[in-house]
């Protein structure tokens, strides 16, 4: 079986990173088209390198016209994509394709964008229903996700499979930022966070809930890794509360796990999820977790509460509450289930039936 994984770009994300596990677990011959060239930060973590194709266009809209040329020469099967924006491109440009080949949608986040009933929420609602309706599966990371594109009508029921992110264990050894070092060598307790820096990580409320627990824990540090458009704004935040000395903002860095590893609890501070990846791989190095009860995975990944500690979403008394709670008492749970349950070997596989499922 022959299959096309679809991203616009190789950069620090977690759809990206869910095609990259695919990629490198999956059990058939496997090619992934990437629309942006110079936009490859995670290029290396690519097993067989040889089998990016990179679009000839600089836009990504006229990218996909090139898709039936590279279906006929690859004889592809199986057409695999897991960004929202691709994939509503992907299925409407499914009019123009072969019906022998199968479209397969990763839903990759709770469909929070539609509580706003605005004409951009419209639109794109309706634009996901006619693209959608072309899949001939969607994958929901989480029952939350599945949940929202029922509620909001966008596929049948038939269509949907709920299957977990695919995560990897990365035990490679990488150098880490020398700021982090110091904070080790100064025997800090370390809380760390990572994602992209926008207004769905809500690292703001991080940021403040940290400030208020310097005065109870004055050995800790926060570590945030990722970039984002907001990343000024909460450099300015940490700041105006004097905090800044303790804050470090280290970007995007090749292997998170390596700073997990290190660190002594992960905070999750989202507003919304899709899945969680990072909690799963700070889960993978043993590190307690403190999150947020946001739409989407937290809750499933934690078990309700059994395996860290939920706190109530969008509230910095409780987030705060959570933090000291997890400090004094961590919540321990099995490595071993984490490994067995989302280990991307054993996700590829159940990627891999859905591939075989016959469809209408």
């Amino acid at each position: 079986m022959n299959v096309l994984l679809i991203t616009p770009n190789l950069n620090p994300g977690g759809s990206q990173k869910i095609l990259i596990s695919l990629f490198n677990n999956l059990n058939t011959n496997t090619f992934i088209f990437n629309f942006k060239k110079k936009e490859n930060f995670l290029f290396n973590l690519l097993n067989n390198k040889s089998k990016v194709i990179y679009a000839k266009s600089r836009y990504t809209i006229f990218s996909f016209f090139e898709l039936n040329k590279i279906i006929q020469e690859k004889k592809i099967d199986i057409i695999l994509s897991s960004i929202r924006t691709i994939n509503i491109l992907l299925g409407l440009y499914g009019f123009f394709l072969s019906k022998n080949v199968k479209i397969i949608f990763h839903e990759p986040n709770v469909l929070t964008e539609f509580k706003d009933f605005n004409f951009k929420s419209r639109i794109r609602k309706t634009l996901m229903r006619i693209s959608y309706y072309n899949a001939n599966k969607i994958i929901a990371n989480s029952h939350d996700t599945k949940r929202d594109l029922l509620n909001y009508k966008i596929v049948d029921e038939q269509k949907i499979t709920v299957i977990s992110n695919p995560i990897d264990f990365h035990d490679d050894f990488y150098t880490l930022d020398d700021r982090f070092n110091r904070k080790l060598k100064e025997k800090k307790y370390i809380i760390i966070s990572c994602g992209t820096l926008s207004y769905q990580k809500n690292f703001d409320l991080l940021i403040k809930a940290f400030s208020d627990i310097q005065i109870k824990k004055n050995n800790a540090s926060l570590v945030i890794l990722g970039e984002g458009i907001l990343e000024k704004k909460l450099k300015k935040l940490a700041n105006d509360l004097n905090s800044i000395d303790e804050i470090l903002f280290l970007g995007n860095v090749k292997n998170p796990q390596s700073y997990f590893k290190k660190s002594n609890l992960y905070v999750c501070s989202s507003i919304f999820e899709g899945f969680g990846n990072t909690i799963v791989e700070a889960m993978l190095t043993g590190l307690p977790i403190v999150s947020t009860n946001c739409p989407g995975g937290p809750k499933e990944i934690l078990d309700g509460g059994k395996k860290g500690y939920l706190v109530l979403n969008n509230n910095i008394n409780e987030l705060k509450r959570g933090i000291l709670r997890s400090i004094e008492n961590p919540i321990k749970y099995s490595i071993k289930e984490i490994k067995d349950k989302y280990l991307s070997k054993n996700i590829a596989k159940k990627y891999e039936k859905v591939f075989y499922e016959k469809t209408n």
